[in-house]
């Protein structure tokens, strides 16, 4: 089990707690980490959006009495929330059934798109370069 964040240390007494064999991973980003494992599990982070983009599934963990984190990838059902072990085990079941695999092309699917930063980043710079246009031809713009 790897464990990444702010509370490591406190993770890693409670996962031990139950026997597992626990290491804490430091200064790598979520989802470079989310990219080499099967599944990755949070308590309501946006590690678990940042990992469905790398095609890894993610399951949020919460208590019954804590109201569910109301967010995009919860409200189409791409991340379930468990709040008991039951429910962890068989989403466990389900993901591992599917091949520990999140298809991607499932954001297209349902609207949400996927490279939004790379986007309005070649549009500000063709934007630049427009504006530019007396040192720069239009073949020498951007792709979008």
């Amino acid at each position: 089990l790897y464990i990444s964040g702010r509370d490591s240390e406190k993770e890693k007494a409670v996962f031990q707690m139950e026997g597992a064999n626990v290491t804490i991973v430091k200064n790598v980003e979520s989802p470079l980490l989310a990219r080499v494992v099967n599944l990755t599990v949070s308590h309501f982070s946006t590690c678990g959006i940042q990992s469905l983009v790398v095609g890894t599934p993610h399951v949020y963990l919460s208590t019954p009495d804590m109201a569910s984190w109301e967010n995009v990838a919860s409200d189409v059902g791409f991340i379930n929330t468990c709040t008991n072990t039951t429910q962890f085990l068989q989403e466990f079941s389900r993901i591992r059934r599917a091949g520990f695999w999140f298809d991607v092309s499932r954001f297209n699917r349902t609207g949400i798109p996927l490279n939004t930063s790379r986007e309005l980043m070649l549009e500000r710079v063709n934007e630049i370069l427009r504006a530019m246009h007396g040192r720069y031809s239009n073949d020498n713009m951007m792709p979008t």
